[in-house]
């Protein structure tokens, strides 16, 4: 037989030498002790083996993180966003200060976009006369 060893199961009398005398009442109290010593490890295994309890325990434990770090994730944005009104009033008092810090990016948007619909008609338009001529 191997030795399968549980956390929090121990052998009857394990620490205990066996009873030298054949006292009776040394005999009842070993027996009492064994007793106590094996109902503690029935209730050992039955708390190892009730998969549902242990589900429930490991459930309420990820509960409990996921609250921890929502309430830690909410605290942190708090943090990061409670100067954001001030930062776009800033934004919006230096773009009044120099306006052509917010008309280059506006520009540069403008000519991007202009070219991808530039280039997206010259494309259908390659297309259609494909189509047209029997090439695809």
């Amino acid at each position: 037989m191997t030795s399968n060893k549980v956390p929090g199961v121990t052998a009857p009398n394990s620490h205990q030498p066996e009873p030298t005398s054949g006292d009776p009442e040394e005999i009842r109290a070993d027996i009492e002790r064994t007793r106590a010593e094996l109902g503690e490890n029935i209730d050992a295994l039955a708390a190892r083996l009730d998969v549902k309890a242990r589900a429930r325990v490991a459930a309420g434990n990820a509960k409990v993180r996921a609250q921890d770090l929502a309430a830690s994730g909410k605290r942190a944005l708090q943090r990061r966003t409670s100067n954001l009104p001030g930062q776009a009033r800033e934004v919006g008092a230096k773009t009044q200060r120099h306006p052509a810090t917010l008309a280059v990016p506006v520009a540069a948007l403008a000519a991007a976009v202009g070219t991808a619909v530039l280039i997206g008609r010259r494309r259908a338009a390659r297309r259609h006369q494909r189509r047209w001529l029997g090439l695809r």
